[in-house]
């Protein structure tokens, strides 16, 4: 059985004739640990472009319609998003109920489109609260109400 290279070991020896201890503290797995660790961040790094580029391609038109009604509005996109987070915030503590069926309200809903009026986008008069069902009806992907 061989032992550690290392004075006063008697570890059991096992890569370059060091024992598991003396091994991972020595330069030459830490050349190798850093090594792997810009591999694996790499081979992460491709994994993550490729998975977020459909979402990216997804998300792009949402942030084009965003811009564009921020844009009319005369609003940066930041500015305008977080405007809208506050409106619907207040908006959903000022109904409470869903104003169609008085459901839970988890939607905020605009009376008149923001694509055919993109300037009361950030009108509180346009916003009513609204269950999700009721919402989807009312745009019309669901028929009808299952009960």
């Amino acid at each position: 059985m061989k032992v550690c290279i290392i004075e006063n070991c008697e570890g059991k020896s096992s890569v370059y004739g060091l024992c598991r201890p003396h091994y991972y503290r020595s330069e030459k797995y830490r050349e190798l640990d850093k090594k792997r660790y810009r591999n694996n961040l790499e081979a992460e790094r491709q994994r993550s472009r490729i998975k977020n580029k459909n979402y990216s391609k997804r998300n792009q038109k949402g942030i084009e319609y965003r811009t564009r009604l921020a844009k009319a509005v005369g609003l940066s996109y930041t500015q305008f998003t977080h405007q809208l987070q506050l409106l619907k915030k207040k908006i959903l503590q000022r109904d409470e109920f869903c104003v169609y069926c008085g459901g839970k309200a988890e939607i905020v809903h605009h009376e008149l489109e923001r694509k055919d009026y993109p300037e009361l986008t950030l009108t509180e008069n346009n916003m009513v609260s609204s269950c999700e069902e009721c919402h989807k009806l009312h745009h019309g992907i669901i028929m009808e109400i299952e009960n």
